[in-house]
C-alpha cells in the first residue's frame, strides 16, 4: 500500500463545509476507499491560514521537508481542493513540480479528479489555480474596500491606542480615563510647557505608566500619540498598504470619527505645528535638545573627521569640547576647546557676519537643511504614480473585473489625490524660504541679545540653532566656520 499525506488548510473566511474536520474526514474516506495507508504524523493541518504565502504556513512547510527528506515517507499528498495546497500559482507550480520531480510525490486533489498524465489535465489544473489565485486577490480587494468605506464613515478598526477602548457592542471607542489623564499630560506638557518627548517619557516611564501592549513607555510611543489624530475625535485609514510612520502619505484618510474625543483640535493642531517646527530644525537621530548640555552641544564639529565635539570634564575648573572621534582613536587630532573660547568664538563670528552686512558688498552661503526639497521630491514621486494608477482602474473596467460604478469611483478618488498632491507641491514650492540682507541682520541681532543675555541654556540652544546649522572647528588653524541655516 502506498502511504498517502494528509494536508488540510481553513482561512478564517472559509465555511463550515471546509472545517479541518470535515476536510480530514473526507480525505480518511478517500484513502480508505483508494487503499491508501494513512499515518496520524502525517496530516498536516493550518488553521486561519492565507494559501497566499507557503512560508507562513508551517505545517506545508513542515510536510515539504518530510517529502524532501531521505527517508521519504509518503508518496502522495492528498487535499480536498487544489486551492487547499495553495492559492498562489507561483507557489502551487513550484512547490508541485519540485516535489513531482526531486521527490516522487503526487498531489492529489479527491474533490478534482485529474489524470496527471493526461496533457488535458495539466491545463485544466492551471486553470483551477488560476481561478484559486484570482478569488484570492478579489477578495483582498473587497475587503480592502470594505474597510476603506468603514473608515470614511468615521469607523474605527485597528487596536485600540492608549487612552481607549473598544466598545464590543458598538464596535465604537470609549475613553478608558485612567489612561486619558497620560494622553492629556502629553499633550499639556508638550504644547503648554514646552517639554521636550524625551522629558515626557521619562517621567511617564518613572511613574509606571506602560503601553496598550503592557511594554514600558518609550519615546516612539510619545511620537505616535502626539501625532495620532484619534485623539481630538479623527479617525486615520491608509488604505493602499502599510505606510509605517508616513503620516502624511497622500492616500491617507482622515475624517470624524464616531467616538469622543480626549483632546481639543487646537491643542493637537498646536503640537502638530511644534512637530513640524523642530523638524525643520533637527537632523534623524540627533540627541533631544533638552540632553545637550551647552549650546554648543551637537553643532561643533571637527574640521579633520566630521565628527560632535562633545563636552568632556565638565566637573573640571575649565570644561572643554573634544572630537568624539579622537576620544575614540578614530581621529588622529585633537580638536580640544575650552567652553569660553567657543562660545567666544562663536559670538565674535556673528559680530564679524553682521559688520559684513552693514554697508558692505554682502554674500550669504546658506546650507539649505531643511526638509522642503525631501518633500517636494516625495510629492513628485506619488504624482508620478497616479497615470499608472488610472490605467489599471480602466484595464480592470474593460476586462469586467469591476463594474461601471467602481471605476468610476476609483478614478475620481485617483483624480482627487492628484488634486491634493499638485496643491501640495504649489504650496510648498511657493512657500520655499527666502534669504534676505534685513532678514539675516535681525534674526542674527536677536542671537547675539540671547546669547550675551543670562537666560536659560534652553532659549540660548533654540536661539542658536534657528540661525545655524553646524560649525566647523579648524584647530590647526585656529579658526571656525558658521553654516547657517535657510531663514
Amino acid at each position: 500500500m502506498q502511504t498517502a499525506a494528509l494536508y488540510i488548510r481553513v482561512s478564517t473566511e472559509e465555511q463550515t463545509e471546509y472545517s479541518p474536520e470535515a476536510q480530514k474526514k473526507a480525505l480518511l474516506d478517500y484513502a480508505k476507499k483508494n487503499k491508501l495507508f494513512t499515518h496520524k504524523d502525517y496530516i498536516f493541518i493550518d488553521e486561519g491560514k492565507s494559501g497566499k504565502m507557503a512560508e507562513k504556513r508551517p505545517d506545508f512547510m513542515k510536510m515539504i521537508g518530510l517529502a524532501k527528506s531521505k527517508e521519504k515517507p509518503f508518496g502522495i499528498i492528498l487535499v480536498h481542493k487544489f486551492d487547499r495546497f495553495a492559492r498562489n500559482r507561483e507557489d502551487s507550480v513550484v512547490y508541485k513540480s519540485m516535489l513531482r520531480r526531486e521527490c516522487g510525490v503526487k498531489v492529489i486533489s479527491i474533490t478534482e479528479s485529474l489524470d496527471g498524465d493526461d496533457k488535458m489535465s495539466v491545463l485544466i489544473e492551471a486553470i483551477l489555480e488560476a481561478m484559486a489565485e484570482f478569488y484570492s486577490i478579489n477578495l483582498a480587494e473587497e475587503v480592502k474596500k470594505g474597510m476603506t468605506e468603514k473608515a470614511r464613515q468615521g469607523g474605527f478598526q485597528t487596536s485600540p491606542p492608549l487612552g481607549y477602548r473598544l466598545n464590543e457592542n458598538s464596535k465604537t471607542l470609549e475613553i478608558v480615563e485612567e489612561e486619558a489623564q497620560h494622553v492629556r499630560y502629553i499633550f499639556n506638557q508638550f504644547v503648554e510647557y514646552d517639554k521636550g518627548k524625551s522629558y515626557i517619557t521619562r517621567h511617564l516611564a518613572n511613574i509606571g505608566v506602560k503601553s496598550k501592549r503592557g511594554n514600558p513607555i518609550d519615546f516612539r510611543n510619545i511620537d505616535y500619540i502626539l501625532q495620532n489624530p484619534v485623539y481630538m475625535g479623527k479617525v486615520r485609514w491608509t488604505p493602499i498598504k502599510k505606510v509605517r510612520r508616513n503620516f502624511n502619505h497622500p492616500d491617507t484618510i482622515i475624517v470624524d470619527g464616531l467616538h469622543e474625543p480626549i483632546i481639543s483640535i487646537e491643542l493637537f493642531q498646536r503640537a502638530a505645528e511644534k512637530i513640524a517646527a523642530t523638524k525643520r530644525v533637527s537632523k534623524p537621530k540627533q540627541r533631544p535638545i533638552e540632553e545637550c548640555r551647552h549650546w554648543l552641544s551637537g553643532l561643533l564639529k571637527c574640521s579633520n573627521c566630521g565628527a560632535s565635539l562633545t563636552l568632556s570634564g565638565v566637573r573640571n575648573p575649565s570644561p572643554s569640547f573634544q572630537c568624539r572621534g579622537y576620544g575614540s582613536a578614530i581621529c588622529n587630532i585633537s580638536h580640544s576647546i575650552s567652553i569660553k573660547k567657543a562660545e567666544c568664538a562663536v559670538r565674535d563670528e556673528l559680530g564679524i557676519a553682521l559688520s559684513y552686512c552693514d554697508g558692505s558688498e554682502f554674500e550669504l552661503s546658506i546650507a539649505r537643511i531643511d526638509t522642503t526639497q525631501e518633500e517636494i521630491d516625495a510629492l513628485n514621486k506619488q504624482l508620478s504614480l497616479l497615470p499608472g494608477r488610472l490605467l489599471r482602474a480602466k484595464e480592470a473596467y474593460l476586462a469586467e473585473i469591476d463594474s461601471l460604478g467602481e471605476y468610476k469611483k476609483n478614478k475620481t478618488r485617483i483624480e482627487q489625490q492628484q488634486t491634493e498632491i499638485e496643491n501640495k507641491l504649489k504650496k510648498l514650492i511657493n512657500n520655499q524660504p527666502t534669504v534676505n540682507e534685513s532678514s539675516f541682520i535681525g534674526k542674527v541681532h536677536n542671537v547675539l541679545d540671547i546669547l550675551n543675555s543670562k537666560c536659560e541654556m534652553k532659549a540660548k540652544q533654540n536661539a542658536v540653532r534657528s540661525i545655524i546649522d553646524k560649525i566647523v572647528y579648524d584647530k590647526p588653524n585656529s579658526s571656525i566656520e558658521v553654516y547657517y541655516r535657510d531663514m
